[in-house]
């Protein structure tokens, strides 16, 4: 990812978010695939809106990088930075899918 810096393999939450930490990653795969799809489609809007949400809940949650990815991301979609975009959202998704959430 060319932009981004390389995101901690670990994350520190509180035990609270426990039981709704595998919802949570999931929806933000699930946010980052509706990006992708609304850039292949042109529908630059949606793409930014869904990228403001990752951007938004991530830091609750304890990913406090992946909002600022998604940050970033926001920036590529105003550019219309396709290869940027799509870069970055696979980046996050293998992150999504390999990082360690470790509760406090």
């Amino acid at each position: 990812m060319s932009a981004a810096k390389k995101l901690s393999p670990v994350i520190i939450v509180d035990k609270a978010l426990e039981e709704i930490m595998v919802n949570f990653v999931q929806n933000r795969i699930n946010d980052l695939t509706a990006i992708e799809t609304a850039v292949f489609k042109g529908d630059w809007e949606e793409a930014r809106r869904y990228a403001h949400i990752v951007a938004g809940v991530s830091g609750g949650y304890g990913f406090t990088e992946l909002g600022e990815q998604a940050r970033l991301i926001e920036k590529y979609i105003e550019s219309k930075d396709r290869d940027k975009i799509i870069a970055s959202i696979f980046y996050l998704k293998d992150y999504l899918k390999i990082v360690t959430v470790i509760y406090n």
